[in-house]
């Protein structure tokens, strides 16, 4: 003769509970990690929160401990787990290696249409970077770029007036520029060599389409500027861009 225990009403609304909340972690994780990967325009729009994901992931995860349902927990922890993956180098100081000294770069997409040139000036000198990137500049915005000779006397580009120029203002030199094209469209972006402290870097500042339809996804543009960077040998790679 067996015995067998009858499930209480707590036990229940336990278990119904568990199995809804990890189904919700894993479903918060299966959107993390699909929507990054350039499918329809809508879907990636969601791409950008990933520290909201992981910091969700967390909270629903909290409350499921309390129910110790074992699987449920596993399940849901090693949701989490896959939340932090991408955010946590972000946030560890470790994760940087060792450092002989920093370079201070800064992106700015100035809109063409903009024509608040001081405030823009203003804040370059303020930021006081080592390399300035510029989006959307045309003629104009370059004229006015030149006044940064003094602090920034290297620089290279290609003005254009329909929000595709582009420019680089920096404290070093820029050996080898020249203008690049990646992914299907033909936005143009900048390839430089610099020297910073002995050590050789190569420079992609680029300015990708905004993500109205697949062509335009920064993963397309991504994966064209890897693929450029492991043809041509690069070891050290610093990429601007505005996504």
């Amino acid at each position: 003769m067996s015995l067998h225990r009858k499930s209480s009403p707590k036990d229940k609304v336990s278990a119904i509970f568990s199995a809804v909340v990890s189904l919700a972690i894993v479903g918060i994780t299966l959107l993390a990690l699909v929507s990054d990967r350039g499918w329809p325009q809508l879907l990636e729009l969601l791409s950008h929160f990933r520290v909201q994901y992981f910091l969700l992931g967390l909270v629903l995860l909290l409350p499921l401990l309390l129910t110790r349902r074992r699987i449920a927990i596993l399940i849901a922890l090693f949701c989490v787990v896959l939340l932090s993956t991408p955010i946590l180098p972000w946030y560890n100081p470790f994760s940087r290696g060792a450092s002989t000294g920093e370079l201070r770069v800064l992106t700015a997409n100035i809109n063409t249409q903009n024509r608040s040139y001081e405030k823009v000036l203003t804040m370059v000198r303020e930021e006081n970077p080592d390399i300035a990137v510029f989006l959307e500049v045309d003629d104009t915005w370059v004229a006015q770029l030149q006044s940064l000779k003094d602090i920034l006397p290297y620089d290279f580009g290609q003005a254009n007036p329909h929000n595709f120029g582009i420019a680089v203002y920096s404290r070093l030199p820029l050996n080898n520029a020249t203008i690049a094209f990646f992914g299907t469209e033909r936005n143009p972006s900048i390839l430089a060599n610099l020297t910073v402290e002995g050590k050789a870097i190569s420079l992609i500042a680029a300015h990708p389409f905004p993500p109205v339809r697949r062509s335009f996804f920064t993963l397309v543009i991504c994966n064209s500027i890897a693929s450029h960077s492991m043809f041509n040998s690069l070891k050290r790679l610093l990429c601007c861009w505005e996504i």
